[in-house]
Formats: C-alpha cells, structure tokens, sequence
C-alpha cells in the first residue's frame, strides 16, 4: 500500500538572492524531473553561505522487496530551467521496512498411512491370514508404534498388507522386511514398501494477505510453505505437532512476480495455490506429472502446495 514520505534535503547557497529549485525522479526511470521552483524564504534566505531546506513529498511502497533510489538536483533561479549550468546533484535511497514477517511452516514427522509389497513378496511363507509385521521388522524413519497386518497366499507369498494404527514420529520412510519374528516362517525376503501419511491441516488464521486465510492444503512429509503474518515473532499460529515453524529473518516481500509453477516429477495431481496480482484474488492451480508449466503474475511469498516435487520458480517483476 502506497505511503507518505519525505525527501529531505538540505544545502547551503552559494546565490546571494537564495532563490533556488529542485529537480527530482526515480533513479533509472527515465523520466523528466519533476520540477519545484522558487524555492525562497524560509527554506532558502538570501545570502552566500546560508542554510536551505525543503521537504520533498513523495509516495513509496513498504511492501516492495527493493529499495528505490531518488535522484535530482538543486540549481539557482537564476539559471534557465533547461541549462545544465549550476546543477548541485543528490541521490537518496528508501529502504523499505515490510510490516510483515515470513513463517516458514515445515511438515517433519507422520505416521504411515499404508503399505504395498514390494518387489519380492516371498515365496516361502506359511499361508494364511492375519499375520502382525513385528515392531523390530519396521527398520530405521524414527518414529514408532505402526501396526501392519498381512495374509500369505498359497505360494508362499505375502499379500494384503493393512495398516490398522499409523503410527507416528517418521522422518523419512522406514525399511520393512518381513522376517520369521512376523509368525509366518519363510526366509525373510519378503519387504513392504511404506507409503508415509501427510502432516494434518493448519488453521492459517489471519495473515498478511487475508484476514482469514483459511485453511492450508495437508503437506507432504518434509515440504515447506511460507505464509506472512503482522505482529512480527511469535505471531502466527501454533502448528500441530507434526510441523516446524520458523519466522524467517526476512520480513515479507510483495512485489508482483512472473511466476512458474512446474508440475512435481511424479505422483498424483499436486494443488497449489498462489494470490494473484491482476485480480487480488487466490487462485488454485492442479498439476499432473508431465503437465505443462503454468506461467502467472503473483504476489512474491504468496505460493502455498502440498506436494514437496512441485517448484515454482520466481522472475522479473510483473504488474
């Protein structure tokens, strides 16, 4: 949102009758000077040596990630508007201070939500059903407490796998191997291979782009999303268990971006969404594996999914 400023400048005559004017434009931008002329008593009293000021009043954008340079010059009435002659130049930069911090919400741990069997079901198992993978065949990931069931079928090999308590505290995917600890014999070949839960819904609550955001999508295990609070640390929401949050040193920046949304590598249609310039408004984007990219104008940090293989890749800025 645009906000007052001042561009105060200060300098001291060297024109005996003070009269002076101010030139002044954005650094790089092109434009004529915007010109304040006759610039006199009290801001300039006549005489060498004497002290000036004036306030230039000017409109900037806190919410911008870049500062903004302003140039221009102070030169005697005396001199024709057009005349390079008696030119003092000064640069100026704004620095811009976002109200916003960034939160940077991590899903850490989950439980196992099922299990498929893997590339050797066996062939040497007893059959039958109802068999528990044994708590020690449920190697390495970190977490505990998942029961998995399964059946052998006539040739020895292990089908049906059912996880009837998730578990939790997985940081990555545990390695499963069917050994003689389950109850069913065999040679201990057989392996499952764990499909990992997503970290539960968060209640948003009201960031910098919303008063109610909502609710974020489910987050795949390690994936991250960002979401912008006022209040600065220790004004976002507390996260379940199974999240990290960090407020990230940097406060949030919105700028407008050429935004790239890249389908994820593999797996189910990813959901993203993002807030979008052109209409101020959420906009949700489905991308399936091998999808082609979806190219938009969006506010900067504003990019939420829940798929880890998605990549949005930020560029120049866009109005």
């Amino acid at each position: 949102m645009p906000t007052p400023a001042t561009l105060n400048l200060t300098w001291t005559s060297n024109y005996v009758l003070g009269c002076h004017r101010i030139g002044y434009r954005i650094q790089g931008s092109g434009d004529p000077y915007t010109i304040i002329d006759n610039i006199f008593a009290p801001n300039c009293p006549p005489g060498l040596g004497a002290a000036c000021y004036y306030n230039v009043a000017i409109s900037v954008e806190n919410e911008t990630c870049d500062s903004v340079t302003y140039e221009g010059y102070i030169q005697p009435c005396c001199e024709d508007i057009l005349s390079l002659t008696g030119r003092i130049p000064w640069n100026i930069t704004y620095n811009p201070v976002p109200s916003c911090i960034a939160v940077t919400f991590t899903c850490n741990n989950v439980g196992i939500f099922a299990a498929t069997v893997g590339n050797n079901g066996g062939g040497t198992y007893t059959p039958g059903a109802g068999y528990t993978v044994n708590a020690a065949d449920i190697i390495g990931g970190g977490g505990a407490g998942t029961t998995i069931t399964f059946d052998v079928d006539g040739g020895g090999n292990i089908t049906n796998p059912i996880v009837t308590v998730v578990g939790s505290g997985y940081t990555s995917a545990p390695t499963i191997n069917i050994t003689t600890l389950s109850g069913a014999g065999g040679d201990d070949s057989g392996t499952l291979i764990p499909e990992m839960d997503t970290c539960p819904i968060i209640g948003l609550g009201a960031t910098c782009d919303s008063a109610d955001a909502g609710i974020s999508t489910k987050a795949l295990l390690s994936s991250s999303f960002e979401v912008c609070y006022t209040g600065g640390t220790g004004s976002s929401p507390v996260p379940p268990a199974n999240y990290t949050a960090v407020d990230n040193p940097a406060t949030c920046c919105y700028d407008c971006v050429s935004l790239q949304i890249d389908a994820p590598a593999s797996g189910a249609v990813a959901q993203s969404t993002y807030l979008d310039c052109t209409t101020g408004q959420i906009q949700t984007v489905n991308l399936a594996p091998l999808d082609p990219p979806v190219n938009v104008c969006a506010k900067r940090n504003s990019w939420v999914t829940g798929n880890s293989q998605t990549v949005f890749t930020p560029g120049p800025v866009c109005t």
